[in-house]
């Protein structure tokens, strides 16, 4: 009996020494790759969080000790270097973290090294403590000023119509005025995250307005959504340079959405960035399909063929 009590308390111990080292890793951090905040929250042995609104990072923490955290960061839109692998590990004397990351489709890694600001938890919305579940995120979403339409094929690719009740005027100037009356349009494409619980996607808008955004789905099954405008990378966005945010909390409809695709016209080489990496389908959709192209070529050579030789003749 007494070599019983033994084990038990030694595993409560063993247990409440884990709890311990987890708990120290919640709060906020420097975050010097991308000029913010890191948000860090731990639920059921897993590492959720947020570095400067910027990327979203879920990590399971090693078994062993709990120092270490190994995962994925997701980042808004197709832009090079918009996911990779991290790893985070936590300094002996729990007031150090640092971390290792690399790209998953381009040669690109990093290290950094922060510090601890604060030991309070962060709010759910600020670590993006978010389901590991895949999720149906297709159907009609609002937060009361935006009005989302949102269609996921079979191939997880994602459209969205969207009308805003509000704008943001001045984005140059980091001056944010909003008008109740004025109704912006516009919509967003992407793709669904490996896991199936995140959303990465372009947004363009009627008055050329383009960003990205990242979609991500609460166990209450409401979403929150941070959004930027500008070009994004993983190492090299300073977010002070930046206009963005977090509208934290869209609601979902049992309707149908409809008409996911009625303001894709928005979209044009013109507001296209170089870097920007796009399905298939959407250069289909800007530039005309491969078979389409082949069409028109052909038929600009007979023209010519024809007018040689009425030339000739």
């Amino acid at each position: 009996m007494k070599l019983q009590n033994i084990y038990f308390v030694s595993l409560i111990l063993v247990l409440l020494s884990i709890t311990i080292v987890k708990s120290d890793w919640e709060g906020t951090w420097t975050e010097t790759t991308h000029g913010g905040d890191f948000h860090i929250c731990i639920k059921n042995n897993e590492l959720h969080g947020v570095m400067s609104e910027l990327a979203v990072i879920q990590c399971d923490l090693d078994d062993d000790d709990g120092k270490t955290a190994t995962g994925k960061f997701y980042l808004p839109g197709f832009f090079p270097c918009n996911s990779g692998s991290i790893v985070l590990v936590l300094s002996d004397d729990e007031e150090t973290l640092d971390g290792e990351w690399e790209c998953d489709d381009v040669n690109k890694s990093g290290t950094f090294s922060e510090f601890k600001t604060s030991d309070t938890t962060p709010n759910r919305e600020q670590c993006a403590l978010i389901s590991r579940e895949s999720y149906s995120f297709k159907g009609k979403w609002d937060d009361g000023i935006l009005f989302v339409d949102l269609c996921v094929d079979d191939d997880g690719f994602v459209r969205t119509s969207y009308e805003n009740f509000y704008y943001l005027r001045d984005e140059i100037h980091d001056q944010v005025e909003y008008d109740p009356n004025e109704i912006v349009n516009g919509t967003e494409l992407g793709e669904v995250s490996s896991n199936g619980n995140i959303l990465q996607l372009n947004w363009f808008e009627e008055e050329g307005l383009t960003g990205e955004s990242i979609w991500l789905k609460y166990e209450d099954d409401s979403a929150g959504v941070f959004w930027f405008i500008g070009e994004i990378s993983f190492g090299e966005t300073e977010v002070d340079n930046t206009v963005h945010g977090l509208n934290p909390s869209y609601s979902q409809s049992s309707r149908t959405p409809e008409d996911c695709d009625r303001f894709e016209h928005y979209i044009n080489e013109d507001n296209i960035s170089s870097e920007l990496t796009l399905p298939s389908s959407v250069e289909d959709l800007l530039y005309g399909s491969s078979s389409n192209s082949s069409i028109i070529a052909a038929s600009y050579l007979l023209i010519l063929m024809i007018m040689l030789v009425v030339m000739n003749c």
